[in-house]
């Protein structure tokens, strides 16, 4: 006997021959319908792997003129947009990590990024392809991933943090630059890039594809690290761009005093432009053996060392750029640690160091659907997160330290109506050192 899925059978004997057919009816229901809708899932299957289309468009497209029983047996929704990413995964599925940048091909799956099921873009933004720089031969190449959406808000970006880090770089690329943008109050990435070196070609090369993505950009602004090579590119590409240095990272775990005196030497950031010269005399005087190495670098890098006829030598970066005196006075942000609090925040989310580059670019794309609902409450009005309280007690501290500092010039003519007027004699070099401290005493440098 022969049984069907219909419930009809055959009886047949031991060499097959029929029997008897007339037991039960061939019943298989709707089978032309049944056929109809195979042949619309075949062309959603077709569509998913010949177009990066949503899958609710997909459906869409896929049901035109189709007749309503076949429309009635359809997979929902939700059932058809399983099948469109089951499909993409299974011929878009990761590569393996090929072994230098030429061989490098980044399928469409992972240059796309889906926000919704209507919402679908380009992530991949730029790709230099492999270049070679004069006088090496040494691959490189820059990948730049971001939402395309940001080509039309470009203009309005006019503060810009940016900073490196290396820990999450996948192989075959040795550092991830972001560059967050203000909005308001907010401060969210808005791109990202993978660098194969660290030299001031490959950062103007990095700016200038981000030129070529974004035409109107041109921001006012850019905090940044002490790094002369992205100085140089960043004075290069964007001339009329103002360069802010954030404050200083001296690093030190040692015993409570010296690590103190060591952060009065970058607190020399909070003193005015006219007595950073008086103040470095004071403090010279002040600190312990110990750190006078430390203060000479700074010297040399930060303000210039004294020349026999009484000037300066040219600093690597001059006191202008990295001063947060007025930035205080004026509210605006003293640090980049925008950038740097999300470089931890995606070590953390990443949770291990150079991973591949698929794993890298899923890691990404799920940490921006984080920032989308950021941007999201910035366009609604909400406000962004508080600072901890202890951070914005700091922050108010040190405001008021930075609005009673006694110029250097008034303290010797003795300006009688400052609250630090009765110190020692009004010893002028006395004042800076107290205040010196007072800053240091309200903030931590990175460990």
């Amino acid at each position: 006997m022969v049984r069907g899925n219909s419930g009809a059978r055959i009886h047949t004997d031991l060499n097959d021959n029929v029997v008897n057919d007339k037991i039960g009816v061939h019943s298989c229901k709707t089978d032309a319908t049944r056929v109809e809708v195979q042949r619309v899932l075949n062309d959603v299957k077709r569509r998913a792997v010949d177009t990066y289309e949503a899958p609710a468009t997909i459906r869409s497209a896929s049901l035109q003129n189709v007749a309503t029983p076949v429309l009635a047996s359809f997979p929902s929704v939700a059932a058809t947009r399983l099948i469109v990413k089951r499909v993409r995964r299974e011929i878009n599925a990761a590569p393996p990590v090929p072994l230098d940048l030429t061989q490098l091909e980044i399928p469409i799956e992972f240059q796309r990024y889906t926000r919704t099921n209507e919402i679908d873009e380009q992530y991949l933004l730029a790709d230099s392809g492999v270049f070679v720089l004069p006088g090496q031969n040494i691959q490189h190449r820059i990948l730049i991933f971001g939402r395309e959406k940001t080509r039309h808000m470009a203009h309005q970006i006019n503060h810009i943090y940016a900073d490196g880090t290396f820990s999450i770089s996948p192989t075959l690329f040795s550092q991830v630059y972001v560059l967050l943008g203000r909005f308001g109050e907010w401060v969210l990435p808005v791109c990202y890039a993978l660098l194969s070196s660290k030299s001031e070609i490959i950062y103007r090369r990095m700016l200038g594809l981000l030129k070529q993505c974004w035409p109107t950009f041109s921001p006012e602004s850019i905090t940044m690290d002490f790094e002369q090579a992205m100085v140089n590119a960043v004075q290069a590409e964007f001339p009329s761009c103002t360069l802010r240095f954030c404050f200083f990272h001296l690093r030190y775990r040692t015993e409570a005093l010296f690590a103190q005196q060591a952060r009065m030497i970058t607190s020399l950031a909070f003193v005015p432009l006219n007595d950073l010269r008086n103040a470095c005399a004071a403090l010279e005087a002040h600190l312990p053996v110990e750190l006078l190495p430390v203060f000479q670098w700074f010297l040399r890098n930060y303000i210039g060392q004294p020349r026999f006829d009484g000037t300066l030598t040219r600093p690597l970066f001059s006191p202008e750029r990295w001063s947060v005196y007025q930035r205080t006075l004026d509210g605006a942000c003293r640090t980049n640690n925008f950038a740097e609090a999300f470089h931890r925040k995606l070590q953390s989310a990443f949770g291990c160091d150079h991973p591949t580059l698929w794993t890298f670019i899923d890691k990404l794309r799920q940490e921006q659907k984080v920032q989308d609902v950021a941007h999201a409450k910035f366009e609604a009005g909400q406000n962004p997160p508080k600072k901890r309280n202890e951070d914005r007690l700091a922050d108010e501290r040190i405001l008021r330290l930075v609005q009673s500092y006694i110029p250097f010039d008034n303290a010797i003519n003795h300006v009688p109506d400052h609250e630090y007027a009765n110190l020692q004699n009004i010893d002028p070099y006395y004042n800076i050192i107290i205040f010196l401290t007072g800053i240091s005493r309200n903030y931590l440098m990175d460990a």
